[in-house]
């Protein structure tokens, strides 16, 4: 949610990604091509937006002070 109301919270990339669904303990699981990645929302090479960096200090922040009201 914090990214959701904060975006510039993280740095992102996209890629292709796949849903593998022969293996037998990971079916359903996203399986992102990242050889073929770029970076940024919206950037072509890719369907999915996947988060790269986040600023944890900003986030544990938020986080703290949406709990204590202070935010």
């Amino acid at each position: 949610m914090a990214i959701a109301l904060q975006p510039d919270l993280a740095s992102y990339r996209t890629a292709h990604t796949s849903v593998e669904l022969r293996g037998e303990q990971t079916r359903g699981t996203l399986v992102p091509d990242l050889r073929g990645s770029s970076e940024g929302p919206g950037a072509v090479g890719g369907d999915v937006v996947y988060v790269d960096e986040l600023d944890l200090e900003r986030f544990h922040a938020l986080f703290l002070d949406s709990l204590t009201g202070s935010a």
